[in-house]
């Protein structure tokens, strides 16, 4: 059973990281955005 609990945990650490490195992306892909709009 030990093994499943570990399991459960790399699966979420996993998740974790995929979200961080999402987030990152989007904010990146944010600030481009907003350095190519055209100032008002």
């Amino acid at each position: 059973m030990p093994d499943k609990i570990v399991e459960e945990q790399t699966g979420t650490e996993m998740v974790l990281e995929e979200q961080k490195e999402t987030a990152e992306t989007q904010d990146s892909t944010l600030g481009e955005q907003q350095n190519d709009a055209p100032e008002v």
